[in-house]
């Protein structure tokens, strides 16, 4: 998860272009690499390596400080949302204790940034997003 986000935004950051195709199809088959076959249904809980992925991603391109913030508001609008069906009377649909797995795994876990050696770089080597007054970045 998020490995094709990463991917957009480290092209983007080398000057790659993205572009829309609107005649282009494409079909998600929603659990087909994990085995959770309908995201509306209870499946149990969210496998760990969501919530790392998520993490990584944060923590990777933008630092723990915006990961933390970023996560303590997507809780905060989570729960807001949960509360509201509830207040509705409708079922609350999900990964079970989610909430709460969001913010030990994320909110409240220990940011440490990812090894070097997984960091993207360019193929000569230059970290992606360095300047070029450090011998980096677009040429």
């Amino acid at each position: 998860y998020f490995e094709e986000i990463d991917y957009m935004l480290q092209g983007r950051r080398l000057g790659w272009e993205s572009w829309h195709a609107p005649a282009a199809r494409i079909r998600h088959e929603a659990g087909a690499a994990t085995g959770i076959a309908d995201s509306r249904a209870r499946q149990g809980r969210q496998p760990d390596y969501w919530f790392q992925s998520w993490t990584r991603f944060y923590a990777k391109n933008y630092g723990a400080g915006y990961t933390r913030l970023t996560a303590a508001l997507k809780l905060l609008a989570m729960a807001t949302g949960v509360a509201q069906r509830r207040l509705r009377g409708k079922q609350v649909v999900g990964a079970d204790r989610f909430l709460q797995d969001f913010a030990a795994k994320v909110v409240f876990a220990r940011l440490t940034p990812p090894p070097a050696s997984s960091r993207a770089a360019t193929p000569g080597g230059r970290p992606i997003g360095a300047s070029l007054s450090d011998g980096g970045g677009r040429r």
